[in-house]
Protein backbone atom coordinates (compact mmCIF):
# COMPACT_ATOMS: atom_id res chain seq x y z
CA UNK A 1 0.00 0.00 0.00
CA UNK A 2 1.36 3.40 -0.92
CA UNK A 3 1.44 6.04 1.82
CA UNK A 4 0.52 8.70 -0.76
CA UNK A 5 -2.93 7.13 -1.21
CA UNK A 6 -5.69 9.51 -0.13
CA UNK A 7 -8.05 8.43 2.65
CA UNK A 8 -11.04 9.30 0.44
CA UNK A 9 -9.72 7.16 -2.43
CA UNK A 10 -9.31 4.17 -0.10
CA UNK A 11 -12.83 4.65 1.30
CA UNK A 12 -14.30 4.77 -2.18
CA UNK A 13 -12.32 1.83 -3.60
CA UNK A 14 -12.99 -0.56 -0.69
CA UNK A 15 -16.40 0.77 0.35
CA UNK A 16 -15.24 1.38 3.92
CA UNK A 17 -15.44 4.29 6.34
CA UNK A 18 -12.31 5.72 7.93
CA UNK A 19 -12.29 8.26 10.72
CA UNK A 20 -9.87 10.64 9.02
CA UNK A 21 -10.43 13.54 6.62
CA UNK A 22 -10.71 12.27 3.02
CA UNK A 23 -8.16 14.74 1.64
CA UNK A 24 -5.34 13.38 3.87
CA UNK A 25 -2.84 10.86 2.60
CA UNK A 26 -2.41 7.67 4.61
CA UNK A 27 1.02 9.00 5.66
CA UNK A 28 -0.59 12.16 7.03
CA UNK A 29 -3.37 10.24 8.80
CA UNK A 30 -0.83 7.95 10.48
CA UNK A 31 1.39 10.84 11.57
CA UNK A 32 -1.60 12.63 13.08
CA UNK A 33 -2.46 9.53 15.12
CA UNK A 34 1.04 8.54 16.18
CA UNK A 35 2.85 11.85 16.35
CA UNK A 36 6.10 12.48 14.47
CA UNK A 37 8.39 10.81 17.03
CA UNK A 38 6.40 7.55 17.05
CA UNK A 39 6.54 6.84 13.31
CA UNK A 40 8.71 3.74 12.94
CA UNK A 41 8.69 0.35 11.25
CA UNK A 42 6.32 -2.10 12.93
CA UNK A 43 3.96 0.49 14.42
CA UNK A 44 0.31 0.13 13.57
CA UNK A 45 -2.64 2.43 13.87
CA UNK A 46 -6.34 1.82 13.59
CA UNK A 47 -8.21 4.24 11.34
CA UNK A 48 -11.91 3.43 11.34
CA UNK A 49 -12.45 0.04 9.71
CA UNK A 50 -8.78 -0.62 8.91
CA UNK A 51 -5.49 -1.15 10.63
CA UNK A 52 -2.38 0.23 8.91
CA UNK A 53 1.09 -1.07 9.76
CA UNK A 54 4.28 0.74 8.77
CA UNK A 55 6.42 -1.70 6.78
CA UNK A 56 9.26 0.56 5.70
CA UNK A 57 10.65 4.08 5.98
CA UNK A 58 12.97 6.05 3.72
CA UNK A 59 16.37 7.13 5.01
CA UNK A 60 14.75 10.51 5.80
CA UNK A 61 11.99 8.92 7.88
CA UNK A 62 9.12 9.20 5.41
CA UNK A 63 6.73 6.26 5.35
CA UNK A 64 7.65 4.18 2.32
CA UNK A 65 5.45 1.10 2.65
CA UNK A 66 2.27 0.12 4.49
CA UNK A 67 0.23 -2.99 5.01
CA UNK A 68 -3.50 -2.83 5.57
CA UNK A 69 -6.05 -5.08 7.24
CA UNK A 70 -9.77 -4.44 6.83
CA UNK A 71 -11.33 -5.28 10.18
CA UNK A 72 -14.54 -7.30 10.43
CA UNK A 73 -17.59 -5.18 11.34
CA UNK A 74 -17.93 -6.79 14.78
CA UNK A 75 -14.26 -6.13 15.62
CA UNK A 76 -14.48 -2.59 14.27
CA UNK A 77 -17.46 -1.73 16.47
CA UNK A 78 -16.42 -3.73 19.52
CA UNK A 79 -12.77 -2.76 19.35
CA UNK A 80 -11.54 -6.36 19.30
CA UNK A 81 -9.93 -8.27 22.13
CA UNK A 82 -7.58 -6.15 24.18
CA UNK A 83 -8.38 -2.98 22.25
CA UNK A 84 -7.97 0.42 23.79
CA UNK A 85 -10.84 1.92 21.80
CA UNK A 86 -11.27 3.20 18.25
CA UNK A 87 -7.89 4.94 18.14
CA UNK A 88 -5.90 1.94 19.37
CA UNK A 89 -2.19 2.17 18.62
CA UNK A 90 -0.07 -0.95 18.88
CA UNK A 91 3.70 -1.03 19.18
CA UNK A 92 5.87 -3.98 18.30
Amino acid sequence: MRPTTKVGDLEEFYGIVLDAPPQLTLDEAIRRRLGPLEVRVGRSVRVGQIELRIRSLTHRGAIDGLSMVILPPDEESAGGEGAEGPDRIDAE
